[in-house]
């Protein structure tokens, strides 16, 4: 094997400086796209704050109807519904079957926003995974 010459040496200094200017753009590149998903990073945010928000609001409506139907047990045991005239339609029946009915629509509610949190949890675990296995 031969003795490189002036010229080749050159040469070859020539390439690496043309890959040196090639990583460097690449790191531009790269540093740019880490600023947009920096700037990302504030929608994740905001999806977490507005998922929270929505998990306050489902937990306000189970309190009410909780509430509702503390109430109508109670109108059960003070005989509240039974005072009305015997030729009205049953109230007791009716009231009831009012409080199964939202209880269903509770329980539905709530199956619907239990597998949206798992969901959405298990798509952020999943994204946070992807990122850790990358670095």
């Amino acid at each position: 094997m031969g003795h490189a010459t002036d010229v080749d040496m050159r040469a070859e200094h020539q390439l690496w400086t043309r890959e040196h200017e090639t990583w460097r753009d690449d790191v531009v590149k790269w540093k740019e796209d880490a600023r947009r998903a920096l700037i990302k990073l504030d929608d994740v945010r905001l999806m977490l704050q507005e998922h929270e928000s929505t998990l306050d609001s489902h937990t306000k409506k189970i309190d009410l109807h909780e509430q509702s139907e503390t109430t109508h047990e109670a109108a059960i045991e003070t005989g509240e519904l039974l005072a009305f005239p015997p030729e009205s339609s049953d109230p007791l029946a009716a009231s009831h079957k009012e409080e199964g009915e939202a209880h269903v629509m509770q329980r539905e509610a709530h199956e619907r926003m239990k597998k949206h949190h798992y969901t959405f949890i298990a798509k952020w675990h999943a994204f946070l995974e992807a990122l850790r296995e990358a670095m």
